[in-house]
């Protein structure tokens, strides 16, 4: 099941002060456990998926994978979450994003 994802939501919330921290202060490299958090009481997806380091939020999966991915998680599957790479903006006052690494537990 690898599959690569780029995170949504990035630019809500605390998520660039996060990624930020995560970059500068973590020196978290590509490999870096992260943690997902089912969100089903999420007033904008029921399938929501919140993807965090150390309890701060990054960002969200992707709408269209989260359907699938939540489906698992909520039946007990172990899926695995590492970090692949920063997306780091091109162009100044451009958010940063981060790209994630999911494959299931076995």
């Amino acid at each position: 099941m690898p599959l690569l994802l780029k995170l949504r939501g990035v630019s809500f919330g605390d998520c660039q002060k996060n990624i930020n921290d995560l970059y500068y202060k973590a020196d978290a490299k590509k490999g870096e456990p992260l943690n997902l958090v089912r969100e089903p009481d999420n007033k904008f997806d029921a399938n929501a998926i919140s993807v965090r380091h150390s309890g701060n939020h990054l960002g969200y999966i992707p709408r269209e994978d989260a359907v699938y991915i939540a489906d698992m998680i909520d039946k007990g599957e172990e899926i695995i979450a590492k970090l692949e790479s920063y997306n780091t903006p091109k162009q100044k006052n451009r958010s940063w994003g981060i790209t994630v690494l999911l494959d299931t537990k076995n």
